[in-house]
């Protein structure tokens, strides 16, 4: 007679293990409406937001009052998520648009704390501040018409207030301050994070040139080893001379012309979602070089003289070209 052994596995369970973190909150001096808070994807996955939701508490003595909502999407590895107050003002601002408006969040005057909180339980992922109703004035969170921006060092979430994980910015010179206060959007660089520099936004606030430094949140265009994104933006940037970065992500409604004589080599992936142009003319051609396995949608200005006809192929194995 066979006898059977039954073996229960006691498998543990682990919760989110994930590397979605605050990266930077302001509250620019009486620009109400230009405030944000900037949230980053420090894993090498992407990250469903719908899972959490960001958190205000009123920092109030005496005061129970909160505000919240939860994030919208889904955020792609050593990607940016910006949570604005108010869509046109932000866009006009910082040059380029948010992913989220919701200007009853995101309406800290300095003294409130924030937090992403999971959206299933309400715990406390990551948190700036107390993360109660306490009065930040004067403590070494208090931010009011400054900045506070999460420390390189610190590049996972914390559920304690720690003021070592960043460097604050306000209105009296405490906290960190050089320059108090801080007035944007010059002293603001959403989209940019020291903590992952390599990563950096097209904000295009001076005019459509890639090359031109102060189109960029991070102060510099960008060079061989960076990724960039590029969103819906005022000015939108055109290439006009040899470029080489790691990656390119395009998102929806963002735009990116390179023009006749301009080049673009990729040693990543170019991702697009929005619109990607190359023009020509009738001894020009711009180029765009994606050395990893990309397959963006490309539009191709051609150019050809009047009454004249080409046909245009991609060249296959066994073709003969002249």
């Amino acid at each position: 007679m066979k006898k059977f052994m039954f073996l229960t596995l006691l498998i543990p369970f682990f919760g989110f293990n994930q590397a979605l973190i605050i990266t930077e909150i302001a509250d620019p001096n009486g620009g109400t409406s230009a405030r944000f808070i900037e949230i980053f994807n420090n894993s090498n996955s992407s990250i469903d937001l719908t899972d959490y939701k960001i958190k205000k508490w009123i920092g109030k003595n005496g005061s129970t009052g909160t505000a919240q909502t939860t994030l919208q999407g889904t955020l792609e590895a050593y990607s940016f998520y910006i949570i604005a107050a108010e869509a046109a003002t932000f866009k006009s601002t910082y040059g380029f648009a948010a992913n989220q408006i919701t200007s009853n969040v995101i309406s800290g005057n300095g003294d409130d704390s924030y937090a992403l909180v999971y959206a299933s339980s309400g715990n406390v992922y990551d948190v700036y501040g107390t993360g109660d109703n306490t009065d930040g004035s004067g403590s070494s969170w208090e931010y009011e018409d400054g900045r506070a921006e999460r420390a390189s060092s610190s590049t996972t979430a914390s559920n304690t207030w720690n003021s070592s994980n960043w460097n604050v910015y306000n209105d009296t010179g405490g906290g960190d301050s050089t320059n108090s206060p801080q007035t944007a959007p010059n002293d603001y660089d959403p989209g940019h994070w020291t903590g992952s520099s390599t990563h950096d936004t097209w904000h295009g606030r001076t005019d459509t040139s890639w090359s031109n430094n102060g189109n960029w949140s991070s102060g510099t265009a960008p060079v061989s080893g960076d990724k960039v994104h590029i969103r819906e933006s005022t000015n939108s940037p055109i290439i006009s001379d040899e470029n080489s970065i790691t990656d390119l992500t395009i998102y929806s409604s963002g735009t990116i012309t390179i023009d006749k004589d301009g080049a673009l080599t990729a040693i990543g992936e170019v991702t697009n979602n929005g619109t990607l142009t190359i023009e020509s003319d009738s001894d020009e051609s711009g180029s765009l070089i994606a050395k990893s396995a990309s397959t963006p949608t490309i539009t191709y200005n051609n150019y050809i003289n009047s009454g004249e006809w080409k046909l245009i192929g991609l060249p296959v194995t066994g073709e003969v070209v002249n």
